[in-house]
């Protein structure tokens, strides 16, 4: 079993009355994968971090294998759900991959 972690820092521009949106559109978009691409277990977001955080919003998935985990980075339906709800605002991405 594969389990990913990833923190974004979303871009100063996102301040303001429309983070809430943007989060809540980021987490909607990742967790409506769930049971749609094969070896994705689960994968749930969180978008209200502390203030102490470094990052904004943090998702982890986990994966029955290292190739269901390659397959997602590459599927169609995870890259149309970050083309339109992270790429356009995240600043910075850190990520952890591990085996569980």
């Amino acid at each position: 079993m594969i389990k990913q972690v990833v923190i974004w820092k979303l871009q100063d521009k996102c301040v303001g009355p429309n983070l809430s949106t943007i989060k809540a559109n980021i987490k909607t978009k990742l967790e409506n994968l769930n049971g749609q691409i094969p070896g994705l277990e689960s994968i749930t977001v969180k978008t209200e971090c502390l203030s102490s955080s470094n990052g904004d919003i943090e998702a982890e998935a986990v994966f029955e294998s290292e190739e269901a985990f390659k397959n997602y980075k590459n599927h169609e339906l995870r890259l149309a759900a970050t083309k339109d709800a992270i790429v356009p605002f995240v600043d910075t991405t850190t990520h952890v991959d591990f085996k569980v």
